[in-house]
């Protein structure tokens, strides 16, 4: 698409206004609020956005002025896949739609309404709403092309959204449907049945066919089960209960020998009280020896661990002393840099401030120098208007208001020869009178109230005459006595009919009309020339172009009321391009503000530096005075331990003497209980066992019995009828399942392979689709950022995932979300371009960003003007900017519009 030009009409602070488009580069620029993105909404709003929407959003483009409701219209002409188009959009009042075909310049009504509505749907390929306003995901492959400000991210994947099909994305040559709407059929088609199985992630569909089955095979072999294990419970029951009652009468045996076995035993048992009380003394004499020989280590541990102590105190000490002095030495020196980074930065601040003033004397002096062309201008056009004026004057005052047409002016013609034949037809009927004067004197002779004197006279149907003689004469009269009433008559009405307009024109023959009518032509002639010229001109007033002149005037005034120093004076000239002259000055400016900036930031650094080897200064010496204290009182702490324990050499003696008392206690402890234990293991011990045996085998007969008891109830009821024939049936029924089953798989299986193949063959096309794109976008950055980052990743929706770094440890990298703001802006408007040109291979694309680049460096926003104008002349782009820093965006080739001129009409 192409846009020609965009007419807006009570837009909300547009009453009128319309911008004509360049084929390149259009920069529609001017200050925040005065309509710029307004242009924008109406574009979207004329292509996206049906006629007959309502709501807040549209309510709100009527302007605010406006009393009670009112019709906005946006009228677009484009140009898309070679077709030149023209549409009107009316909202609110008088609501609408008109789509028309340009053709060899006339503009033919193809649709209106509704209908055109859903044409200009499909001719953009936009996926729109039935009902309400659209949103750019909605836009198809405009979204990509079109940054309003609410929507300067990239397009991204959402519920039901891929906004990468509006793209077109297919390889070329064979498999080119894997990206395209044909593709999409075939997964639709293959979804449905594979939805029946699975769902999106590949996991099993719990409702699904295969499923169900599955579940009918579990509750028949469960059924099966039960009946296999009803039948061989009931065998096994009757096994048990025969094992059952051959093994009680032996066990019956083993309780009676048991007992016999306990009371020998209980017979031969001696009395071991004595030894059971040496024991006890025996072990507490060695608890005793071993409390002594703990408390000897503790005491031995407690010196050695004081006099560790105080050698650490010592070494920590001494070692923040040597830190304390090397900190002392480096605060010194950072004091010494700080002085010297900020004598360097007063003196580049006194620079940029030079620089400041020339930046601001260059504008001040190029504003001027453009009021007095512009002075210049307005006098030759006042002038001029004067000079038209005059003339106008001049020929208003010759100018007659003629209404004839040159078709009434061949009537009266005609009318004028009709009486000329009539005339002629009457001089065979008229009157010949001469009068000739006599000697004496002279005869008055009147002809139809026509005095006759001194004369030949003729005239044609005449009614009468009268000679009276006051003198002598002499008269001559021939006439037929034929009468022409009705002739004359008509000769009359046609004199009366030409005579009448004649009088209308103040002239006494049609000759005389044509001249007048001839000369009267020329001068509206003239008076259309002098009105062309003068609306040429200008359109308004020439009072309002006198004021004009007179505020550019107060404008000159002002600006040589300001006082230009010295430094401007000597340095800025004034006969020089003053267009290059700021872009040198606000460079030198920039490049000096930048310079002030990183020794601003160095001072910073160094100030943070020694802020923080003051704090860590503090540190030490309070870590310092700490490490003193402590090692003063682990000294004390040291000299107490000694005084209540002595030396660690007489320490040592003592526990040498405790382990030796431990261990002569410990080996009598050991011979006693060895002696308890031999009897305690012996008939003790048995008695204890046996006695737990009787219990244990009496309680296993009174278990035995009581099983035997329910193995026979259970036995009794037992049934084995229709069992057999039931496990039959629920094996065939299993068995024509597990057939359903594995035809279920077979099937589940292939759409799953199916599937899986598909999203392969999809994952691959789509890389070596993105892959150009993901290179021109690379290319683009490496480009922009100076080959500061050369390694993009881009997902198969075409958004930045993560970039390198150069300069950084190798293998690092940079997530797109933790970037920077310009950064961000970089990369997204390099995918927006690569798309763009991608999309020029079908036809001519528009790419319309809106306040851009507000975080991007000068040095890349150059770079990246480089970047759009290569591309217009390659891939013939079409580029439309919405800025309120046009100086910023100077580099652009084509047009740069006012918005507040184009509100006015005024065309720069």
């Amino acid at each position: 698409m192409k846009l020609h030009w965009v007419e807006l009409e009570n837009w909300r602070q547009h009453t009128k206004t319309r911008i004509d488009f360049a084929k390149d580069t259009t920069v529609i620029y001017g200050p925040n609020e005065k309509g710029k993105s307004t242009v924008l909404e109406a574009l979207s709003r004329g292509f996206f956005d049906k006629s007959n929407s309502h709501g807040n959003d549209i309510k709100s483009i009527r302007p605010l002025t406006a009393s009670g409701n009112i019709t906005s219209t946006v009228r677009i002409e484009f140009t898309l896949n070679e077709t030149r188009y023209k549409v009107e959009k009316r909202f609110n009042l008088r609501e609408g739609t008109l789509l028309y075909k340009i053709e060899d310049g006339t503009p033919n009504l193809i649709n209106q309404d509704r209908q055109a509505d859903e044409q200009l749907k499909q001719l953009l390929e936009a996926d729109l709403p039935s009902k309400g306003i659209s949103n750019p995901s909605q836009w198809g492959a405009f979204q990509w092309l079109w940054a309003p400000q609410e929507n300067r991210e990239l397009p991204e994947k959402t519920k039901g959204k891929d906004p990468t099909k509006s793209l077109h994305l297919e390889t070329k040559g064979d498999g080119g449907i894997i990206t395209t709407p044909k593709f999409q059929k075939i997964q639709d088609r293959i979804q449905r049945p594979y939805s029946q199985y699975f769902y999106k992630n590949g996991k099993n569909n719990p409702n699904s066919p295969l499923t169900k089955i599955e579940r009918e095979i579990e509750t028949l072999q469960k059924l099966e089960e039960n009946l296999i294990n009803e039948i061989k419970s009931v065998d096994t029951k009757k096994q048990n209960l025969e094992e059952l009652l051959k093994e009680l009468p032996n066990i019956e045996k083993k309780i009676i020998d048991t007992k016999i076995e306990l009371k020998k035993i209980t017979d031969e048992v001696i009395d071991y009280s004595s030894i059971k009380a040496d024991l006890n003394a025996s072990e507490a004499n060695l608890k005793e020896a071993k409390r002594k020989v703990s408390d000897v280590e503790n005491a031995l541990d407690e010196l050695k661990n004081s006099a560790k102590k105080v050698e650490t105190f010592q070494e920590n000490e001494q070692e923040a002393r040597e830190k304390f002095s090397r900190l002392e030495a480096l605060r010194e020196q950072l004091d010494k840099n700080l002085e010297q980074k900020m004598k360097e930065i007063d003196e580049k601040a006194i620079q940029v401030r030079n620089y400041e003033e020339l930046a601001k004397d260059a504008r001040i002096l190029w504003r001027k120098s453009i009021s007095i062309k512009k002075i210049d201008e307005l006098k030759q056009k006042i002038d001029r208007i004067k000079e038209i004026e005059s003339k106008l004057e001049i020929f208003k005052k010759q100018e007659r208001p003629i209404s004839l047409e040159n078709e009434c002016l061949d009537e009266l013609m005609k009318k004028k020869m009709q009486i000329e034949g009539l005339k002629e037809n009457l001089k065979l009927r008229g009157l010949t009178v001469n009068n000739m004067p006599g000697e004496e004197g002279s005869l008055n002779v009147e002809v139809d109230r026509d005095k006759i004197k001194d004369e030949k006279f003729s005239v044609t149907g005449t009614d009468c005459v009268r000679i009276t003689s006051p003198g002598l004469g002499n008269v001559i009269i021939k006439a037929k006595l034929m009468k022409a009433q009705e002739i004359k008559i008509e000769i009359d009405n046609l004199k009366e009919i030409v005579n009448s307009e004649l009088e209308k024109y103040d002239v006494t023959s049609i000759d005389e009309l044509k001249e007048l009518k001839k000369s009267q032509d020329k001068i509206q002639q003239k008076i259309n020339i002098l009105n062309a010229e003068r609306v040429g001109i200008d359109k308004r007033p020439i009072a309002e172009l006198i004021l004009d002149l007179e505020n550019l005037n107060k404008k000159i005034i002002e600006y040589g009321n300001i006082e230009r120093k010295n430094i401007s004076i000597k340095l800025n000239p004034t006969n020089v391009d003053f267009g290059k002259l700021i872009s040198k000055r606000e460079k030198e400016e920039v490049t000096y503000r930048d310079a002030l900036d990183k020794s601003i930031a160095e001072r910073d650094s160094i100030n943070k530096e020694l802020k923080a080897k003051i704090e860590e200064f503090a540190e030490i010496k309070a870590e310092k005075n700490s490490l003193f204290d402590e090692l003063e009182k682990a000294r004390n702490d040291e000299r107490k331990i000694i005084r209540n324990y002595g030396s660690v050499e007489n320490q040592e003696v003592l526990l040498q003497t405790a382990k030796s008392n431990c261990y002569k206690r410990k080996t009598e402890y050991e011979a006693l209980k060895d002696k308890y234990e031999q009897l305690e293991k012996g008939s003790l011990n048995k008695i204890d066992r046996l006695q737990e045996q009787i219990e244990h085998q009496e309680q296993i007969f009174r278990e035995q019995r009581s099983l035997i008891d329910q193995l026979k109830g259970s036995i009794n009821f037992a049934s084995l009828d229709g069992t057999y024939s039931k496990l039959s049936e629920t094996h065939s029924k299993l068995e024509i399942l597990k057939e359903r089953l594995e035809n279920e798989q077979i099937r589940a299986e292939s759409y799953k392979l199916l599937v899986e193949t598909l999203q392969k063959e999809h994952i691959a096309i789509m890389s070596a689709v993105i892959s150009p794109i993901k290179e021109e976008v690379k290319k683009s950055l490496v480009y922009i950022t100076g080959s500061l980052h050369e390694n993009l990743e881009l997902n198969e929706d075409l958004l930045p995932t993560e970039l390198s770094e150069n300069g950084f440890d190798e293998g690092s990298s940079l997530k797109f979300e933790d970037s920077s703001s310009g950064l961000k802006e970089v990369l997204v408007f390099c995918v927006r371009l690569a798309v763009a040109k991608h999309l020029s291979e079908r036809d001519s694309q528009c790419l319309v960003l809106d306040d851009p680049f507000v975080h991007v460096s000068q040095d890349r926003l150059n770079k990246i003007i480089e970047l759009i104008n290569e591309a217009i002349k390659d891939w013939n782009l079409q580029i439309v900017v919405f800025t309120h820093r046009q100086m910023e965006l100077s580099g652009f080739k084509g047009n740069m519009v006012n918005i507040q001129s184009a509100k006015m009409g005024i065309i720069e």
